[in-house]
């Protein structure tokens, strides 16, 4: 998931934001060699010129173009695994455990606390109740 969430976001950003920030940049403008950016800032934020700060805005827009991506992959990827996973507990395979059909209830009230009680109680459940443990 993260290798197609970087690659969409290469693909997009990396044209718009290294020509926006190196061409007319901080060396273009200022002839004072102390203010020269040097390395890799010459693609960053900082060779940006003070006279050209409306570029900030595909800053802007590509870092809210970065949240939707990152939002929409991570919404994606859940449906597949809530897809995946609910194919995986109707699996006959998985209904005939134990496991998939036991229930543990916790913290119940002392008015509830009889056998006769629960099983009316849960009389709604599909195929009903089978067995009730009430642990003292």
């Amino acid at each position: 998931m993260l290798l197609k969430i970087f690659g969409i976001l290469a693909a997009a950003i990396l044209p718009i934001l290294i020509p926006l920030n190196t061409v007319g940049g901080q060396n273009d403008h200022d002839r004072d060699p102390a203010k020269h950016v040097q390395g890799m800032d010459r693609y960053a934020w900082a060779n940006v010129a003070p006279d050209k700060s409306q570029r900030y805005w595909g800053h802007l827009l590509l870092a809210v173009f970065t949240v939707l991506v990152c939002c929409y992959m991570f919404y994606r990827e859940l449906r597949v695994y809530i897809r995946l996973r609910q194919a995986y507990l109707t699996s006959p395979q998985h209904r005939l455990r134990a496991s998939a059909t036991t229930v543990l209830i916790t913290s119940i009230p002392r008015k509830w606390l009889s056998i006769e009680k629960l099983l009316g109680l849960y009389d709604i459940f599909p195929g009903g109740v089978k067995n009730i443990w009430i642990n003292r």
